[in-house]
């Protein structure tokens, strides 16, 4: 936009104005410039057409702006996985959409947060496909916080990275003081009445070890299985 110039037999600075966005959206966009002298005369107006592309970031497992949180394997860095519920994926992103690269050996769900919001409805993870959309229409104009969080302990996911659309993330830095480690059977695990506001299920977001973790402010461990004893399995 400032390499629009115009030229003038008496004023040496002619004032130049243009009707462009703050950003530019995704597509062609039509910009109109109008120059004027000192003298108020207006020039004939021209116009440029400016096409933004859709850009698509690809982030491996192994980026440092990536937060892992709960009890993950990060023996290979490239392929870190996740068997037990309470585990997450946090970032910011400037992006538009956000896509997460999955691969389960069973069922499993998960749930989103949007700048510390969960979504009511769960991402259900299955064997068969391994891409999942889990933002979308962001909008650029400001950084989001996005979480991924694990709700079920069924089988082990191998998340294999991200794919932000027009955008890309940005560390988000969120050291906990306390760490608590949660040892236990369904209640802990989240598959009993207190799981999803006692409406039945299953989901370790809102069963105990979860929300005293927010309430704490701490990084939450959760190692429970349903049907799990002092002198059993």
């Amino acid at each position: 936009l400032n390499s629009v110039y115009a030229t003038d037999t008496v004023d040496e600075i002619i004032q130049i104005n243009n009707d462009a966005p703050e950003i530019f959206p995704i597509g062609l966009t039509n910009v109109i410039f109008n120059a004027v002298d000192s003298s108020g005369n207006i020039a004939n107006a021209v116009s440029a057409s400016v096409f933004i592309k859709t850009s698509q970031s690809n982030i491996e497992p192994d980026d440092t702006r990536l937060t892992y949180t709960g009890r993950w394997d990060l023996s290979n860095p490239k392929q870190p996985i996740n068997y037990w519920q309470g585990t997450s994926i946090k970032f910011s992103t400037n992006g538009s959409s956000v896509s997460i690269n999955l691969a389960a050996t069973i069922n499993e769900e998960y749930r989103i947060l949007i700048n510390g919001i969960p979504n009511e409805s769960k991402l259900e993870v299955s064997p068969n496909q391994t891409n999942y959309l889990i933002a979308t229409s962001l909008g650029g104009s400001s950084s989001h916080v996005i979480e991924i969080f694990k709700e079920t302990n069924t089988g082990s996911v191998i998340f294999s990275g991200l794919d932000i659309q027009n955008g890309t993330i940005f560390k988000h830095d969120q050291l906990k003081e306390l760490r608590i480690a949660f040892f236990g059977d369904s209640n802990m695990e989240g598959y009993s009445l207190y799981s999803e506001k006692d409406r039945g299920g299953m989901g370790t977001y809102y069963a105990y070890p979860s929300m005293t973790s927010r309430m704490l402010d701490a990084d939450a461990q959760i190692m429970a299985k349903s049907g799990a004893t002092l002198a059993g399995s």
